[in-house]
């Protein structure tokens, strides 16, 4: 019998879940990444802003519903081999993906329902200052790196930078590369391990940039589900943070309408050189930034944007200057597209970028991860 077979809700999912935990299909030992991470529990947060499900249809994939409206099995076969990818949608604006597979089999399908065009949906991505954050939830088991420095500024030397550890005492190890000049900049998290405590057990999980959350081991699935509604809770309330204080709003005056802003700033640690090279990467409507727009050229060292966010085709402008990137979010505007552009750029430009507004110095930093 298929797990579709005996799936009717997520109940049922959950059950079946932990009958795949029963299989001792998990190892306490750690390894490399191709054993390490090899037929686990994948859960993958997904941002969404209520698209159509008829959206996600692709060709040789078939959607099946289930007897809970919030449940849809995704069917598809690659290389003569049946996969089978379950959809949760009871959290309206955090949808969950379960997968069973090694990534490199599923990634590519998730990637065309999640990264097309005006599909309203995105990943949730975590700054590397959150991630590090997210390491103090439990007891850190290791990390990730991955760093291109897309945007050379000031004649630095194109670096490329890959790793992961595992063990104890990663965050020393982390300080410790940082203060290596050549690469500090490159270290910025792709990806965190750590063990989750809960009553009577535990979740050993590895947390990527991008949302995807690697069950490694556990007494429990509800181990994993926990922590994976702790991080989300906590993420959906930075959302909720960004659209509540930082979108333009409209007020009635005696004179009429007026607009009120409150922009967030990103704050480069270097000036960047070639202004005009950065501001065309950003907004070419390409990933991972899924921005284009209208470029209006100030002076060598100031543009403004008027750009459409390509995730959610919500409107927002820019203000961009060698040290500095205003963003001011229309009534409307997708929260997300923040994180999505703080991540990116500590990945392709430098990890000491920061968040800030006129009320924060550092909005990750100062945020709690346990509110």
């Amino acid at each position: 019998m298929s797990a579709i077979q005996r799936i009717g809700d997520t109940g049922d999912l959950r059950s079946y879940l932990e009958d795949v935990l029963d299989k001792k299909r998990y190892k306490k030992e750690e390894g490399e990444e191709s054993t390490a991470f090899k037929g686990k529990i994948k859960t993958y947060l997904i941002e969404s802003n209520s698209p159509n499900l008829n959206s996600l249809k692709q060709d040789r994939v078939l959607i099946k519903d289930t007897p809970d409206k919030n449940l849809k099995v995704f069917m598809f076969n690659k290389n003569g081999k049946n996969y089978e990818l379950y959809l949760d949608t009871t959290d309206e604006r955090f949808w969950r993906i379960y997968s069973l597979y090694e990534s490199e089999k599923t990634q590519k399908i998730i990637n065309n329902w999640v990264l097309r065009n005006n599909s309203k949906l995105d990943f949730v991505w975590f700054p590397s200052s959150l991630l590090e954050k997210y390491m103090g939830l439990g007891t850190e088991t290791g990390f990730s790196l991955k760093y291109i420095n897309k945007f050379s500024t000031n004649g630095d030397k194109r670096i490329n930078v890959s790793m992961r550890f595992w063990g104890d005492g990663g965050k020393d190890i982390l300080e410790s590369l940082r203060k290596n000049t050549p690469m500090g900049k490159g270290t910025s998290l792709s990806g965190i391990s750590l063990n989750y405590p809960v009553e009577k057990g535990f979740a050993k999980e590895n947390i990527s940039y991008f949302g995807r959350f690697t069950l490694l081991s556990a007494t429990s699935i509800d181990a994993h589900f926990i922590l994976l509604e702790r991080i989300k809770r906590n993420y959906s309330n930075i959302i909720q943070m960004i659209e509540s204080n930082h979108r333009v709003e409209g007020y009635k005056t005696g004179f009429g309408m007026r607009l009120k802003s409150n922009p967030l700033y990103i704050e480069f640690p270097k000036e960047i050189e070639d202004l005009e090279d950065f501001v065309n990467i950003v907004f070419s409507a390409k990933l991972p930034f899924r921005l284009s727009g209208t470029i209006e050229k100030s002076s060598d060292d100031f543009y403004r944007i008027h750009a459409v966010d390509l995730h959610s085709n919500g409107l927002v402008d820019f203000e961009v200057a060698p040290n500095l990137m205003a963003i001011y979010l229309n009534d409307k505007s997708c929260g997300n597209i923040i994180m999505r552009l703080v991540t990116n750029m500590q990945s392709f430009m430098d990890q000491k970028i920061k968040l800030v507004s006129n009320d924060d110095p550092d909005v990750f930093k100062s945020y709690s991860v346990n509110e």
